[in-house]
């Protein structure tokens, strides 16, 4: 490093790179310049052939980049906000030179690697524990074996500063033990906002300490993503506490194989008055006993407006549920306890497969939801909600004195 910092200054950025673009892309790291352009981030991909040239914010690496040149002063560098590497080449000489700068960087806010690179991600660790601007890591398709995720939890453990405020993995063959030594340490790191771990092996070891790290420590989650570990009934009722004590979590994601068991141990958590839970997605092949299960689980909840479900309804009585929890016409008593809150059910964005029994019923939730967001007193357009629905469920009734 002190080689390169004898030469920086004047060493020709034309000779270490392969094209005009990355030599100034060089030029603006070494000089601190500003204008990065979005949220000041630096892309990293492949060149595809010698014309491809990017752009003023895309280094293309090629075969005639000096990669430890380019994270020498990545490193060096005091004004890139997030860098995105979706690219890194096989020579494992080349990579090692540039992580190696990388680990020096300390103003990046942001850091992300979507890439499949099977080794050298521990030699990060130090850029994990020592930048303490560091607010969002999201790794996606990076092998983090048994000993890698203990270094990254050694490094997450051994921050100073509780800036980090995202974490994410995707398609990590993360087992379940490797995330749970993860979890452990992010008892130091209590104003995390947001966790994702998805398609991993994560399992009953993780998820009771992630249940315990919610119930005692982390109470700041607002966004909590775990499909596509194989989580079961027992996991997802190992969360449940954690989940009951907080009070910011909005958005949650959860999968296969959970069954009616799992859905239904939800309820104290749905049911709690400190629940502000707005979007809850749910892929899994729901069945009528699921259906009936997570009805019961949101009777009285006041939060969730959006329920996502991304796999098939594969039982047309599961509607019949859904239409009974937004209005029961069994009672004028239970018709005035319905939701009126739910504005979406079906898969996301579009509600195509969703019966028009049951999208009438959201448009008129969403309608008065729609009234309450233009200032008007909720109070008033859930009665009037809820009127509208008696009316239109008891047409019989009498309402003379």
């Amino acid at each position: 490093m002190k080689r390169r910092d004898a030469l920086a200054r004047d060493i020709n950025l034309e000779d270490i790179t392969s094209s005009n673009n990355n030599a100034e892309v060089l030029r603006r790291l070494r000089d601190n310049d500003r204008r990065w352009g979005l949220k000041d981030t630096l892309f990293i991909e492949e060149a595809y052939d010698e014309n491809d040239d990017g752009d003023d914010m895309v280094f293309m690496i090629s075969e005639g980049d000096d990669l430890g040149w380019l994270g020498y002063f990545i490193g060096r560098n005091q004004s890139l906000d997030a860098l995105a590497i979706h690219f890194l080449p096989q020579e494992r000489e080349r990579v090692d030179a540039f992580i190696k700068g990388v680990n020096c960087n300390r103003s990046l806010r942001e850091f992300s690697l979507v890439y499949p690179m099977d080794a050298g991600l521990h030699n990060l660790c130090s850029f994990f524990r020592d930048n303490n601007n560091l607010r969002s890591i999201h790794l996606c398709r990076s092998q983090i074996g048994r000993e890698c995720a203990h270094e990254l939890a050694l490094a997450l453990s051994q921050r100073q500063a509780q800036s980090l405020m995202q974490l994410n993995f995707i398609s990590n063959n993360l087992d379940d033990e490797g995330f749970a030594e993860i979890v452990q340490a992010l008892w130091t790191q209590p104003q995390l906002d947001r966790l994702l771990c998805t398609s991993n092996n994560i399992g009953s070891i993780s998820c009771e300490a992630l249940g315990a790290l919610m119930r005692e420590r982390m109470t700041n989650l607002t966004s909590l993503h775990l499909r596509g570990n194989g989580i079961d009934d027992a996991c997802l009722q190992a969360l449940v506490p954690g989940l009951c004590n907080n009070n910011n979590l909005e958005v949650m994601s959860i999968s296969d194989p959970i069954t009616a068991v799992g859905l239904r141990s939800l309820s104290p958590f749905l049911q709690s008055d400190r629940c502000i839970l707005g979007d809850l997605n749910i892929i899994l092949r729901l069945g009528y006993e699921e259906a009936v299960a997570l009805v019961d689980a949101l009777k009285g909840n006041k939060s969730l407006s959006t329920l996502h479900l991304l796999r098939n309804v594969t039982d047309t009585g599961c509607w019949s549920e859904f239409s009974k929890l937004l209005c029961d016409t069994s009672s004028i008593n239970n018709t005035y306890l319905s939701n009126h809150n739910l504005t979406h059910i079906g898969a996301p964005n579009v509600m195509d497969d969703t019966p028009t029994h049951v999208t009438d019923l959201l448009e008129m939730n969403a309608a008065a939801q729609s009234s309450i967001m233009r200032n008007r007193d909720r109070e008033i357009a859930i009665q009037s909600l809820t009127r509208c629905k008696i009316f239109m469920s008891h047409p019989d009734l009498d309402m003379e004195p």
